[in-house]
């Protein structure tokens, strides 16, 4: 894993290079009153083209072994089918796989290299618009080890993630017509069909991608709106309570019943929990906002920013209920509303106090980066990480 720490390097390294010519000339209006000065296309493509790399041409990390042998598996449709009766669950990423091995191509890290582009362009594509500053969110991305614990490991679930996030317009925008059936199809219907007693299971492109992806559905009628309002506040306390109950983790044991993570459900209930160390660099934007919460809820905050403060709260919360609960289930949970800390921790940070700034900005620098230290080569350092490419591995 030691080649990891190439990626915050080249981060830091492209921001020195580009410091005076990263942005377009004219402040573009993103939504309602908010103006900022973009990034560069070339500089936001320059700038994740190493993270883009490391997760595009790895062979051997976390579960991408599993992935690679699972696209290898599913060779005709009878396999298809035997793994999907399996498992129970996800089938339309699965029926993905299984049409992409037959007629375009039965290299599983061409696959591979797919999705991380994927992932890749909705992300620089959703930053780029909404970030005051490119660099600050692609550094926090790295160090946050997202690369790692989302674009190499859990893909089927941070394809969701992305395509979600890129849909950030539609929120604003109050176009649930378009927004709730996205959800919903990339859900699948498994879920509502044991919530209505239905039996069977729905066509193999109904199953959607991730079941994890239902949390969404409640949490848009809340977090929209001005930041932190009284219902904001009553959902975050609804999420604790569950927690306090166990009621979460019965959801969990329900929910994977006769699921391809029905297997996991003792290792579950044996799991510590997340780590709360990443629990608390998660949580700095929310702290932030705590700091300054005085002036935040007396200003006009544009939409986008009021969304993203909302966001980053209810991802604090889900990651305290995961320390006392499961890291494996409800500690994937933060992403939906995670990402959002990637646009509003630059604007909090541009938007304080200059003397706040001066010292704040290089104290977050480094402890991000002592944290993807820790992260990588003590937490993950007996991982193996493999990248090939034409033939190469290193």
């Amino acid at each position: 894993m030691t080649k990891a720490i190439a990626l915050p390097i080249w981060v830091l390294l492209i921001q020195l290079l580009y410091r005076n010519n990263s942005r377009e000339p004219e402040s573009t209006l993103v939504c309602d009153d908010y103006f900022i000065n973009r990034a560069k296309k070339s500089y936001a493509i320059i700038l994740l083209l190493l993270p883009f790399f490391f997760a595009a041409f790895r062979v051997e990390f976390a579960d991408t072994e599993s992935y690679i042998h699972t696209f290898n598996s599913i060779s005709d449709y009878s396999s298809l089918t035997a793994f999907a009766n399996s498992y129970g669950k996800c089938e339309l990423f699965y029926g993905i796989e299984y049409y992409f091995y037959k007629y375009i191509s039965q290299d599983a890290q061409f696959f591979l290299f797919l999705v991380a582009l994927l992932q890749s362009v909705l992300f620089i594509r959703t930053i780029r618009r909404f970030s005051e500053d490119f660099g600050m969110s692609a550094y926090v991305f790295v160090c946050n080890a997202m690369v790692f614990n989302w674009m190499c490991n859990g893909i089927r679930q941070f394809i969701v993630v992305a395509i979600l996030f890129s849909l950030v317009d539609t929120v604003l925008k109050g176009k649930w017509y378009i927004f709730l059936p996205i959800v919903v199809f990339l859900t699948g219907l498994s879920p509502f069909y044991k919530m209505l007693g239905i039996e069977g299971r729905p066509i193999w492109f109904l199953c959607g991608i991730h079941e994890s992806a239902i949390i969404v559905l409640p949490i848009y009628f809340i977090v929209r709106g001005k930041a932190l309002t009284k219902k904001v506040w009553i959902l975050l306390g609804v999420l604790l309570v569950l927690t306090a109950l166990g009621l979460l983790d019965s959801f969990l044991d329900t929910s994977t019943e006769n699921t391809m993570y029905a297997n996991e459900m003792d290792h579950v209930h044996a799991d510590d929990g997340t780590n709360p160390i990443r629990v608390l660099v998660s949580s700095i934007p929310v702290l932030l906002v705590l700091y300054k919460r005085r002036n935040i809820i007396n200003s006009e905050l544009p939409s986008i920013i009021s969304l993203s403060i909302n966001m980053s709260f209810v991802s604090s919360t889900l990651y305290i209920a995961s320390i006392f609960t499961s890291g494996i289930f409800v500690g994937r949970l933060p992403a939906y509303c995670e990402v959002y800390n990637l646009i509003l921790l630059p604007w909090l940070i541009i938007n304080f106090h200059p003397h706040d700034r001066r010292i704040i900005s290089p104290l977050l620098y480094a402890l991000y980066l002592v944290y993807f230290i820790y992260q990588v080569l003590i937490v993950w350092g007996d991982n193996q990480f493999i990248i090939q490419i034409f033939g190469t591995q290193f």
